[in-house]
């Protein structure tokens, strides 16, 4: 049975439920539409229109997407009102899906696991029973485990402050800046401001997402390799 790895992700004001698994340590960290399963509770419109929207705006293929029907307006629903969704999920996405992103806020409960833990591994009773002191504690730091608000927006704060645009000019080495057309994490918009910053270096947009070198390295190694070759050899490629 595979277990999926859960996105962290976030649209419109409802959000998107998520947690962490694991599902190919090899490729942990690259993921790119095709990898990425949505799944909708029928029940709930305000999913359906938040799951539509996220698969549109990443282009996630349909084939990736999986209706189920789960209970609406309480924060956690029994194993057997769980498993016959999970099931569908299982038995409807294709093999390529490596994470999955849920779209609704409720219910996020599965009895005593995550929603979105139990989606990943199942509902293991043998795994409760061994660690319920574990999950106990757990849920119960979980709503002071974070960092206070003072300290997040500090950090926050600290990033932004934090600015060299001025200095990239003075930069004479060669330099490639290579952005990826659907990354969410560093929008293609930054790569071209950075190109627009340092108008001496060379520039190219490839497709595929934030992860892109590994889930399509051909396009990313040609274009570096070009590159260094011409550099090397004291020209421009």
């Amino acid at each position: 049975m595979r277990a999926h790895r859960l996105l962290q992700l976030a649209v419109c004001a409802a959000g998107l439920a998520t947690s962490c698994g694991l599902a190919a340590p090899h490729r942990a960290a690259a993921l790119d539409a095709r990898e990425l399963g949505v799944v909708v509770n029928t029940a709930d419109p305000y999913s359906v229109e938040i799951g539509d929207y996220y698969v549109r705006r990443r282009g996630i293929p349909r084939a990736n997407v999986v209706f189920v029907t789960l209970p609406v307006g309480q924060g956690e629903i029994t194993r057997a009102a769980f498993e016959p969704a999970r099931a569908q999920v299982q038995a409807n996405l294709p093999r390529s899906v490596q994470a999955l992103a849920l779209a609704w806020t409720t219910p996020y409960r599965v009895e005593c696991l995550s929603v979105t833990t139990a989606f990943a591994f199942g509902f293991d009773p043998a795994y409760v029973d061994a660690h319920e002191a574990e999950l106990d504690k757990a849920a119960a730091s979980a709503t002071t485990a974070l960092a206070p608000l003072t300290v997040t927006s500090a950090r926050v704060r600290m990033l932004l402050d934090f600015d060299r645009s001025a200095d990239l000019a003075h930069i004479r080495q060669p330099t490639l800046v290579i952005g990826a057309l659907d990354d969410a994490l560093i929008p293609i918009h930054h790569a071209r401001r950075l190109h627009s910053l340092m108008p001496h270096a060379d520039y190219c947009e490839l497709e595929g997402a934030h992860f892109h070198p590994r889930t399509d390295p051909g396009p990313f190694a040609e274009r570096v390799g070009r590159f260094l070759a011409a550099t090397s050899d004291g020209a421009r490629p």
